[in-house]
């Protein structure tokens, strides 16, 4: 919703008539001042994770917590009870491994069985999770949110004010889909969501690559990185660390998607930084 809302305040900006161009652009760069500010207000009231609280055997302060976000009574203490038994269960498998951990490494001083130990630390899922992680930004998504007005004008879109509204329609069809996915991902499942996704994904990029390579008209590839945003938007986009937490015990959750969304951030990263030397040097099919 907030990559939309930018995308829209960046049209009207371009469509007000009484603004130079050097105008228009600081006014959009400093629009961007306003969601930041409004985060960090309503970050003032913001409580503590309940299953934190528990963690650290403040359970009565989790419970008020529980109760400040509508649960009632009932509800509450299920809630709390729940977390206490899952908390309890996490740290006797956690105490068992790492007994088992210290048996392995007792006498295991090179650096190859160090390397071994390092990777027996981790579990399948926080393995998987960081890979999630990995996975949803190099297919490279963020990109297309970035520069896609650059993308819309080599294909022939040269008005300004029509590359923002491109923009907004790759925001829109961001958006949709994963509105219509939070209704269904209970229904059917995390996994057939993220497997529609990741085909959707490559079918939409390979044919926006051939949009390319024969020089489509501008409205197929308005409409085809709309499809690109909207196949992200089916699973990758919104469920990956819906996934990736779920994947992870209590007491590894904090840390694991910690790992996980710190190696999201840095391919995304990497992603945004090598995009446009990539797509001047390989051109916009092969990039594609």
């Amino acid at each position: 919703g907030g990559i939309l809302a930018g995308y829209i305040f960046g049209f009207c900006i371009q469509l007000l008539p009484l603004l130079s161009e050097s105008m228009k652009w600081r006014l959009m760069l400093g629009m961007g001042l306003v969601f930041p500010i409004l985060v960090l207000v309503n970050l003032a009231v913001l409580p503590e994770s309940p299953r934190w609280l528990v963690m650290a055997n403040q359970s009565e302060q989790a419970g008020q917590v529980l109760s400040d976000l509508g649960q009632t009574p009932r509800q509450v203490l299920r809630t709390v009870s729940s977390i206490e038994d899952e908390a309890a269960l996490e740290r006797r498998m956690q105490q068992e491994q790492q007994a088992t951990n210290a048996t392995r490494t007792t006498n295991a001083p090179t650096l190859g069985q160090a390397l071994d130990c390092f990777a027996w630390t981790w579990s399948p899922g926080m393995k998987l999770a960081v890979a999630l992680g990995f996975w949803q930004q190099i297919t490279g998504t963020e990109a297309v949110l970035y520069y896609s007005a650059d993308f819309l004008e080599h294909a022939g879109l040269e008005s300004p004010t029509q590359r923002l509204l491109g923009n907004c329609f790759v925001g829109l069809c961001k958006l949709v889909p994963e509105l219509i996915a939070m209704q269904t991902v209970d229904k059917i499942g995390r996994r057939p969501h993220m497997l529609l996704s990741a085909v959707s994904l490559m079918l939409t990029t390979f044919l926006l690559s051939l949009s390319f390579y024969f020089h489509w008209p501008p409205i197929y590839v308005v409409i085809l990185l709309c499809a690109v945003m909207a196949s992200f938007s089916l699973g990758l986009g919104p469920f990956t660390f819906l996934v990736a937490s779920e994947c992870l015990g209590l007491t590894e959750r904090a840390w694991g998607v910690t790992v996980a969304a710190a190696v999201n951030r840095m391919t995304s990263g990497t992603v945004a930084l090598t995009s446009v030397s990539l797509y001047e040097g390989l051109g916009s099919a092969s990039f594609f």
